[in-house]
């Protein structure tokens, strides 16, 4: 089964979820930001999706596991690819921020939430915490209340989620059979896509659909950038509906350059920094690659794990869970080092270096630099203070 990732910002965050349907394994993460990023996120399908606003991002500007990001004034954050030398930085607490841990393997009642599986996540710069499951719903930060934004999705899966600093939620789905993916503005229909196509090249609004989206990201002015895993490209949807090419050839593939040049293997999230600069993971090679405003693609990370979640904060920090051993990382500078968890899957709080997690997913950062996660297989999102 493929997986998703989501980035978000404001902490800049990603999250991953499998694709189809939701279930407590599946989760994604975003954040927002602010500035002209979006936060996104989500970890459910794998698929995850930053939005708009100007994102505070979980991460603020993404540094890149990359040599140490430049990223001053709104150019992109540059890296060297690769270097994913690890250490060891056990120093926060691992506490239960909302939700409850599942009983006989089911996810139970949280808030108005009949069944809280959290699977993205997102933040805005209130802080209010955004989760994507079965349902859409809204944390307030601190306090824990919950509250539904959209009960249900019926029959569609949703596979997306971003929002702006302001609290704008984004989110796009599809059709349980996969005929097509729609993209809404809180209740609001904004793109309503055609069968699949990759015909994108300035075409008018209504006239085209999306191939699969792995996630989507928002930037200030309401564009909607799309991590098309179908179409091996970054898509982009105008606030009239508009889509067009954005970075990829549609040819898969593995090379960086101008984004008419630039192609993508098997995408599976996406995020925006509060420069307007995007974030992508490929879910095959485990890269992270960034792209400039102007499309430009460069790879920060070759080898990013397996990760389920993923946000960048305003120290150009990327934070990112590892759904398979189980951990929270971070990369600075191109060092990889672990927040907390180890490689036994569970539910335990306390010191970061005894914390269990068990399938973490969505990542998002505050601004002070707090890290939420969606612990999917457990049924709450976890909060990381860190020194």
């Amino acid at each position: 089964m493929n997986r998703h990732i989501s980035f978000g910002a404001l902490v800049v965050g990603l999250s991953i979820s499998a694709c189809g349907s939701s279930s407590t394994a599946t989760t994604t993460a975003s954040a927002t930001g602010s500035g002209a990023g979006s936060t996104t996120g989500g970890t459910g399908k794998t698929t995850g999706n930053a939005t708009g606003g100007s994102p505070t991002a979980s991460g603020g500007s993404p540094t890149a596991s990359g040599g140490s990001p430049t990223a001053s004034g709104g150019g992109s954050t540059t890296g060297a690819a690769g270097g994913s030398s690890t250490g060891s930085g056990l120093s926060g607490m691992v506490s239960d921020f909302a939700g409850n841990p599942p009983v006989s393997g089911s996810c139970g009642a949280f808030g108005g939430d009949p069944a809280f599986s959290p699977q993205f996540l997102a933040i805005d710069s209130t802080p209010n915490l955004y989760v994507m499951d079965d349902a859409l719903d809204k944390i307030t930060v601190p306090g824990a209340t919950l509250n539904v934004l959209v009960s249900t999705f019926g029959t569609s899966v949703a596979n997306g989620m971003a929002v702006t600093a302001a609290g704008v939620a984004y989110y796009s789905e599809q059709t349980a059979f996969g005929e097509d993916t729609d993209i809404f503005m809180g209740s609001t229909a904004i793109f309503m896509g055609q069968p699949p196509s990759c015909n994108d090249t300035g075409s008018a609004a209504g006239a085209v659909g999306l191939g699969q989206a792995a996630g989507i990201a928002v930037d200030a002015q309401g564009n909607v950038y799309v991590a098309d895993e179908g179409c091996y490209r970054v898509r982009k949807v105008s606030p009239a509906g508009v889509v067009s090419a954005f970075s990829g050839t549609g040819v898969p593939g593995y090379m960086d350059g101008a984004g008419d040049v630039a192609q993508f293997s098997t995408l599976a999230g996406i995020t925006i920094d509060p420069n307007g600069n995007l974030f992508v993971y490929e879910s095959d090679t485990h890269h992270i690659r960034e792209i400039a405003p102007d499309g430009t693609t460069s790879t920060i990370v070759s080898s990013a794990n397996d990760i389920g979640g993923m946000a960048v904060d305003a120290n150009e920090t990327i934070w990112f869970s590892d759904f398979q051993t189980n951990n929270i990382s971070k990369i600075v500078n191109q060092i990889t080092s672990l927040v907390a968890g180890n490689t036994s899957p569970g539910h335990r709080n306390g010191a970061a270096a005894q914390a269990e997690f068990n399938s973490p997913a969505g990542v998002v950062v505050d601004a002070n630099g707090n890290v939420y996660v969606a612990d999917s297989a457990n049924c709450v999102i976890r909060e990381i203070t860190t020194p």
